[in-house]
């Protein structure tokens, strides 16, 4: 799993260029990832959450730091992770 770590997750472009990664490491894999499924998602310490739903439809989980630990944030109903 590729995780994108923002301070603040609050801006669409982000997830869009987290998209872009997800392709590069595809056709450029690291020896560990080759013939493996990856997965992706974004985390941050404050997620907005019209961005969340954007990384949702992305194929991305969403994560949330809190103190000390990380909060997967629960899928919306329906929700299919992207395989790349």
């Amino acid at each position: 799993m590729a995780i994108e770590v923002k301070r603040e997750l609050n801006k669409k472009d982000e997830v869009d260029a987290h998209v872009r990664r997800m392709s590069l490491i595809r056709k450029y894999p690291p020896a560990e990832t080759v013939g493996k499924k990856l997965l992706g998602a974004m985390a941050g310490g404050v997620v907005d959450p019209d961005v969340r739903d954007y990384a949702y439809k992305a194929g991305f989980f969403v994560l949330e730091l809190s103190g000390e630990s990380v909060n997967l944030l629960k899928p919306p109903e329906g929700f299919v992770p992207k395989h790349w």
